[in-house]
């Protein structure tokens, strides 16, 4: 799978953190060492913000190793607020369209992760995003299908902005409870109420994804004949192997309670990971390792900005979910907040795991809150594909 990188805390060189460490998100894209793909050479991919609202973006397919346009851009750029990315394609094929970051407005979004089956999904996935955002689905990934997805369903928003500039428009009916400011009635038609933050858009979107995977698998399964079936991993090819904490337990910190300030309790980088003596990728089912195989599991480790603050997210429907690790850095201008799928540096005592089920938001002022996250469907999708005139 993929490596990212954000960081949130006063303007630095990108190339302090993507260039210069040992382990640098560029030399992850050669040698990742906390993958069972270690090589992500299918294209990378750098946001920030500067004096503009909205966000640079350099995207290419060229591998991250051998991009002298990214090291240069990285030793020119400054900025309180940015992300990367290194592609190991999952879906999709090697195009620019397909690399990481995805953007929107003033949005940056960059995904690790997968939507188990997603071949066979597609359709359904992609009928979640309006026609009104369809023009931005410019590649075939399941991250960029997640992204506008979430973008429909209020991720980046503004909601006090977005009141004011509503309130000034002429509804036809007037402005109901459940308009959401880009012309789709709430989540779903008929349904009153629109997220308010960007955790309960992502939460919203995953759960309808949920829908849709189990809902398509209670079709299969009504057209099974005999007992057969996939035994070994459930009827979604679920993996059924161990677990961090059990799936929708949340996260915990050493009070027990969320949202908490910085200062949780978690594992560091080297503990509790059941990893081999060397480090190795046989342990991917411990924490701290991306897990392997094209299982029915929804994975999903993804970072999300809208210039002002991070989100980071960790979660899978299976308990296992891709590796995701922060860690503060600072200086005589302030602290700031570094998330990665892995160590950048051997301070691997520095850093610390995410918490299964969970979320992060890091703000370039050096605050940072982490909270539970576990997305639960509300809905059941019909299984067929939504006629909405897209292919």
């Amino acid at each position: 799978m993929c490596r990212l990188l954000a960081y949130a805390g006063p303007p630095i060189f990108l190339d302090a953190l993507l260039v210069e460490p040992r382990s640098s998100l560029i030399a992850q894209s050669m040698a990742a060492r906390r993958a069972m793909t270690p090589v992500n050479g299918d294209g990378s991919g750098i946001g920030w913000y500067a004096e503009r609202p909205e966000p640079g973006l350099y995207r290419s397919i060229v591998p991250a190793w051998s991009d002298a346009n990214l090291v240069s851009l990285c030793r020119q750029i400054r900025s309180p607020l940015f992300m990367a990315h290194v592609r190991a394609a999952t879906s999709g094929e090697v195009s620019m369209a397909n690399c990481h970051p995805f953007t929107d407005g003033r949005s940056l979004f960059t995904h690790n992760g997968q939507i188990g089956d997603y071949t066979r999904l597609r359709r359904r996935i992609d009928a979640l995003i309006p026609d009104e955002l369809y023009h931005l689905r410019r590649g075939s990934t399941d991250s960029e299908a997640i992204f506008l997805a979430a973008c429909r369903a209020g991720l980046g928003k503004d909601p006090a902005r977005d009141l004011a500039k509503d309130s000034a428009k002429d509804w036809a009916g007037g402005l109901t409870e459940g308009s959401d400011g880009r012309g789709d009635r709430g989540l779903h038609e008929g349904r009153a109420g629109s997220p308010a933050s960007t955790a309960e858009a992502m939460a919203a979107t995953l759960a309808e994804i949920i829908a849709i995977r189990d809902a398509a698998t209670d079709t299969t399964r009504a057209g099974m004949t005999g007992a057969g079936g996939r035994a070994a991993t459930g009827e979604t090819g679920r993996e059924t192997g161990p677990t961090e904490t059990g799936r929708g337990t949340g996260a915990s910190g050493a009070n027990g309670s969320f949202p908490q300030a910085f200062g949780p309790t978690v594992a560091h980088a080297g503990e509790s990971t059941g990893r081999p003596g060397d480090g190795g990728p046989d342990g991917a089912a411990a924490p701290g390792f991306c897990p392997g195989g094209d299982t029915g599991a929804i994975r999903f480790a993804a970072i999300h900005a809208d210039g002002e603050r991070l989100t980071a997210y960790r979660w899978a429907d299976d308990g296992r979910p891709p590796s995701l690790f922060w860690r503060r850095i600072g200086g005589a201008m302030g602290m700031g907040t570094v998330i990665a799928s892995e160590p950048s540096d051997d301070t691997e005592e520095d850093w610390n795991l995410v918490p299964p089920s969970s979320m992060l938001t890091a703000w370039p002022d050096g605050r940072m809150t982490l909270a539970p996250f576990d997305p639960k469907p509300a809905v059941r999708f019909d299984a067929r594909p939504a006629a909405r005139g897209i292919c």
